[in-house]
Formats: structure tokens, C-alpha cells, sequence
């Protein structure tokens, strides 16, 4: 009655690709792998948000830099990259090295800064001379990335709590400088803003408009059209990137449909896979799942990855279709090896297709293969946003609330409470934190509807009712809710209320015949409606409820 709801070889000749690396080198082959793959749009639109702040800070309004989340590189770096400029990150490497340090944010800023200033001061246009020149322009980016924290009100304290966090070389004869030189650099630039605020401003601002483009006339003279079309289309890039962060801020989707106009002006000149994803996830922002799914097919079809079919099958998931009928599209997901997926909602689409490809019963070993998908995607952090701590606290949840519902299929229901426990103390952090706004959703009441089913079957009544009791201050009044209310009733013995939940349960889905059993239970229990209660016995048994026929028969 009651459901769980549920080559490459780097072509260096052709393509001019200068790295400024910010703590070790790593190879050119995983960068160009990041800038032609598939990026994390959340952790992207955060970073941007660091960026804006810093350029705004100077008088640089759209200096047309694209952020990609680059993991598995422990890295962040500054990429020109067929004439646009990247920079490329990787979210758990930063999160770790923040560990080290008080203020997390300074730390963030200060990565960053390092990066845009490479690109400021035009470092990412000529490949490296010689070592020395190469630890010059780190000093440089240093010096700016120290100016930037002091204007953001940070301390020397910070500068150097940060800059020893980093890793550096034993010795000078690395392209980066030892951690001495570093932190004197740092340190220049934090001073240099307390004795003159506007120091780095004037230097930077006629870095970034004389010096930068006469490198770029120098460097790309034969490519002009190039250059304007690669011009354009960043600019529309960082456009639709500003909208999205102004949607995370106040809620706004209008902002949303202005990313996808930008996005969409940005393929009308070069379509790449970057825009194809990006495009994708807003599409389903706003709920339009026929073309987010267009994007995703799209993306699956440019670079045959299979996370983008599993990406897909996560929108049909959403939209409750389970039932896949394209056998090649099943023969490619059943071949996926889950331990080589990297995002977060294709790995638990692939762990709800197991859990969901019987649709007749359940099959104990796909179900065991879900949970031990589900534990790889908890277990390899696949879950965290390192700059939205809310966002990665409900994602752990949504994993629980899902063992939960594997759990419950194996009939393990003390397992599957523990899980739904763990579920609903994530949640209540975020809740007690003053933002309830993000766990008052569908997810949130899901979770407290499984709660409550799982407390029935524990025989967990005043629990059970307690629960349900939420969900009805949330105006939740399902059919789950009430049976749950009717079973706790009588658990408890108070067959009147029990009958009256039962009742409503009833008027919501008249067809449940299970529910006609239970509200015969109750009535039968009291003399002045024991009749009553025999005809629900009836009714649940004529509609092939058999345990009903066999309290009758026992009856008779």
C-alpha cells in the first residue's frame, strides 16, 4: 500500500597553451582534458563569485575569465587556452589545504587572486623563459594575491597562516620560488595597500588595458577574427555566469533565463561542451527537463562519457520514469564501472537504476549494487561542495534517505531507521543554522514520510506520531501521513482516532484496499462498531487482500 518514495597527445604546436602553477606542475594532458570535459556547475558558479568580487574590486568589470573544476590535478592554475582565459581548480584539493588555516575565506581569495593575477599581468601570453622568469611572475602573482586579501579586511596574520599552508620547494631551483620569497612578496602586497590603497589599482587597471592587449596584437595578429569571435563568446560566458550567481543570491529565475540567453548567444558562436553542460543543468533548474535533457543527450553524443546518459536518466528519475526501453542505452550503462563516475548526481542515478530495474519485485543483488554505490559516492566525497556547506549536508542526506530505502526493500528496518536518523540530523543542522528555507522541500518531507513508515514497522507509535505531526505542521496531508497516523493509533490503542485517520486515508484513494483491512481492525475492536468493521473486512478481502479473508474465516 505504502511505497518508499523514492591523444591525446597535448598539440602544443598548434595551440599556444601557456600554465602558471600554483603550488606543483602537473601534466598538461589532465588541463586539456578539464577545459574539453565536463565541468561541476555549482562548484564553477561559487568560484566565479570570488572572481567577480576581486575584479569589481579593481574597476575590472568583465575581464572574461571561465572557472572549471579540475579534480583528481591538486592544482589550481592559470590557462590561456585558444585565446581565452582559464582558470582551473581543483575544489577538494582547496578544501583540504583551507583546513590548515582559521579563515577559510582569506584562503579562497587569496588561491584565486594568485591565478587572476597572473592573468592581469599578462604572465599567461609568453611561454616561460627560464626559471628565473618563471619564479618572477609567481612573486608577482603573489604580491597581487596579498593586496587583494588586505582589501578584502584580512591580516598580516592571514597572509601568513595562508602562504604556509601552501606547498613549496625545498629550493631555488624550482619554476616556483621557496617559501621565503613567497611570503615577502605576499607581505609587500598587504603593506603596499595600507600605504597606498590605490597602488595596485593604477598598476593593475593599465596592465590589464595597455599592456595585455598590446600582447594580444603581438601574439594573435593572424587570428583577429578568431580572437573576436573567442572575445564574444566569453563575454556572453561570463554574462550568463554573473546572472547565476545573482539567482543564488536572491532566488530570482529570471536570472536564470537570462544565463540561458547568454549561454545560448555563446553557442551560436562555438558550440563546446562547457556551454552544452552548463546549459543542461539550468534547463533543469527551472523544471524544462525536455531540454535539459536535449543537452544531456548532446553532451553524451560529443563525447560519448557515460555520465551524461546517467545525468540523463537522473532527469527521468526526477520526473518518475524508471522504465528505459533503448537497449543500446542500457547496454552502456550496464557497463559503466560506477568507481570511474566523478559527479555526484550521475552516481546516484546509476545506484537508483539498479535498485529500480526489476519493476516487478526486488532483486537482493541489485539492490546490495545500489548500496554499495551509494557507499562509494559517501565514502569518495563525491557529495561536497566545498563552498556551499548546506548543499553537501543535504546531499549526504539524500544519500541516506536512499540506503534507507534499500535498507527497507531487504526488510533490514533497523538499518534503514539508523540511515534515516542520519538523514534527518543533517537536515535539522542545516534547520537550526536559520535556513529553513533549504530543508523545507520535497526532499525534507520525503525523508520524514519514510521516517514515519519506518517507525510503523518498528511498532515506533509515539515516534511515528511525532513525525507525522511535523509533516502536518508542514501542511503535508498525504495518504502516507494518515495511514502512518492510523497505525499508531492503534498501536497505542486508541482505536477512535484510529478509525478517523484511517477514514481520511480512504477518502484520499477510495481503490487501497489495505487500508480498508486496517480501518476493519480498529472498528472491530469496539462493540458499537463491530458490524462496520466487518464489512471492511469484506470489502479489503473481495479485493484480494488475503490476510482480511483469513481473519473472516477465522471469524466464521
Amino acid at each position: 500500500m505504502c511505497m518508499f518514495n523514492m591523444k591525446i597527445k597535448v598539440i602544443i604546436l598548434f595551440v599556444l597553451v601557456n600554465i602558471n602553477v600554483y603550488s606543483q606542475e602537473d601534466t598538461l594532458t589532465k588541463y586539456y582534458l578539464c577545459i574539453n570535459g565536463y565541468t561541476n556547475y555549482n562548484s564553477s558558479i561559487n568560484a566565479t563569485s570570488y572572481v567577480k568580487k576581486m575584479l569589481n574590486g579593481i574597476g575590472i568589470q568583465d575581464a572574461n575569465f571561465v572557472l572549471i573544476p579540475c579534480r583528481c590535478t591538486d592544482n589550481v592554475v592559470a590557462v590561456v587556452y585558444k585565446g581565452l582565459r582559464y582558470i582551473l581548480y581543483d575544489d577538494l584539493f582547496i578544501r583540504d589545504l583551507s583546513d590548515l588555516t582559521d579563515k577559510k575565506y582569506y584562503f579562497n581569495l587569496f588561491v584565486f587572486a594568485h591565478e587572476i593575477g597572473h592573468h592581469l599581468n599578462g604572465h599567461t601570453l609568453l611561454p616561460k623563459e627560464s626559471i628565473e622568469i618563471s619564479q618572477k611572475h609567481e612573486l608577482e602573482a603573489d604580491e597581487f594575491a596579498g593586496f587583494m586579501v588586505a582589501k578584502a579586511g584580512g591580516r598580516r596574520e592571514d597572509i601568513i597562516q595562508i602562504v604556509n599552508a601552501i606547498p613549496h620547494p625545498i629550493d631555488n631551483y624550482s619554476t616556483h620560488p621557496i617559501l621565503e620569497r613567497r611570503l615577502k612578496s605576499a607581505l609587500k602586497g598587504f603593506d603596499n595597500y595600507k600605504i597606498d590603497m590605490s597602488y595596485h589599482d593604477k598598476n593593475i587597471i593599465q596592465k590589464y588595458q595597455k599592456e595585455y592587449e598590446d600582447k594580444i596584437k603581438q601574439h594573435y595578429i593572424k587570428q583577429i577574427t578568431e580572437q573576436y569571435d573567442n572575445f564574444q563568446y566569453a563575454k556572453n560566458i561570463s554574462k550568463a555566469k554573473i546572472e547565476i550567481i545573482d539567482y543564488k543570491l536572491n532566488g530570482d529565475k529570471q536570472h536564470v533565463f537570462n544565463a540561458i540567453k547568454y549561454y545560448k548567444l555563446a553557442t551560436a558562436i562555438k558550440e563546446d561542451l562547457v556551454t552544452i553542460f552548463d546549459l543542461a543543468n539550468l534547463y533543469q533548474e527551472i523544471g524544462n527537463y525536455e531540454n535539459a535533457q536535449l543537452y544531456f543527450n548532446q553532451a553524451y553524443i560529443l563525447t560519448k562519457d557515460p555520465t551524461y546518459l546517467l545525468l540523463y536518466l537522473d532527469l527521468n528519475q526526477q520526473r518518475g520514469i524508471t522504465r528505459i526501453d533503448n537497449q543500446e542505452f542500457i547496454n552502456v550503462i550496464e557497463n559503466i564501472s560506477y568507481n570511474q563516475i566523478r559527479n555526484y548526481n550521475a552516481a546516484r542515478a546509476l545506484s537508483r537504476y539498479y535498485f529500480e530495474r526489476d519493476a516487478k519485485s526486488i532483486n537482493a543483488d541489485d539492490t546490495a549494487l545500489a548500496i554499495e554505490i551509494m557507499r562509494y559516492i559517501e565514502n569518495d566525497s563525491l557529495y561536497i561542495y566545498p563552498q556551499d556547506t548546506d548543499m553537501s549536508k543535504m546531499n549526504l542526506a539524500d544519500i541516506y534517505s536512499d540506503l534507507t530505502i534499500y535498507y527497507n526493500a531487504l526488510k533490514n528496518y533497523d538499518t534503514s531507521y539508523s540511515y534515516i536518523l542520519k538523514a534527518m540530523n543533517l537536515y535539522e543542522e542545516v534547520k537550526s543554522e536559520g535556513r529553513l528555507a533549504k530543508v523545507t522541500g520535497d526532499n525534507y518531507q520525503v525523508v520524514l514520510i519514510n521516517k514515519a513508515l519506518i517507525e510503523v514497522y518498528l511498532s515506533k507509535w509515539n515516534e511515528a506520531l511525532e513525525t507525522t505531526n511535523i509533516l502536518i505542521e508542514l501542511d503535508k496531508h498525504t495518504l502516507d501521513v494518515y495511514y502512518c497516523r492510523g497505525r499508531a493509533y492503534s498501536g497505542l490503542g486508541d482505536h477512535k482516532n484510529a478509525i478517523k485517520e484511517y477514514s481520511l486515508a480512504i477518502k484520499m484513494n477510495p481503490s487501497d484496499i489495505s487500508l480498508y483491512y486496517y480501518r476493519g481492525l480498529s472498528l472491530c475492536k469496539q462493540a458499537e462498531t463491530f458490524n462496520k468493521g466487518i464489512i471492511d473486512l469484506y470489502t479489503a478481502c473481495s479485493g484480494g487482500y488475503e490476510k482480511a479473508c483469513q481473519i473472516l474465516d477465522n471469524i466464521k
